[in-house]
């Protein structure tokens, strides 16, 4: 029984931590994993690119809204369950994963907008 609940407790944990990703918060949930990601895993481009955290953050957030917008104005459709897929996948990646690209598979435009 111990283990059900424990199982039950880690899906939910791991699955249940992304919550919703629509087009208007898809950039806020993206932006602190690529820059977490980033620092971990190819610290001197981080470094050389931006100030501290805060400032990765905040400009690839405005980055992936001006892309948000520019699908949209292009009559693009957001897809909000590959983009959560994006960040799923992206959450639960490896350095060996970032390098491989295989951490942004589910990450492309042609993914995660119908075009």
């Amino acid at each position: 029984m111990r283990i059900r609940i424990a199982a039950a407790i880690f899906a939910t944990l791991t699955t249940g931590c992304v919550g919703a990703v629509n087009e208007d918060n898809y950039a806020q949930k993206y932006s602190p994993l690529f820059c977490s990601k980033t620092k971990e895993c190819y610290r001197g481009y981080y470094d050389s690119e931006w100030s501290d955290m805060n400032d990765c953050i905040e400009t690839v957030r405005d980055d992936v809204e001006d892309l948000v917008d520019d699908m949209d104005d292009a009559g693009c459709d957001f897809e909000p369950k590959e983009a959560k897929e994006c960040i799923t996948d992206l959450s639960a990646s490896d350095c060996e994963d970032y390098f491989e690209g295989d951490a942004f598979d589910d990450c492309g435009f042609n993914k995660i907008w119908d075009c």
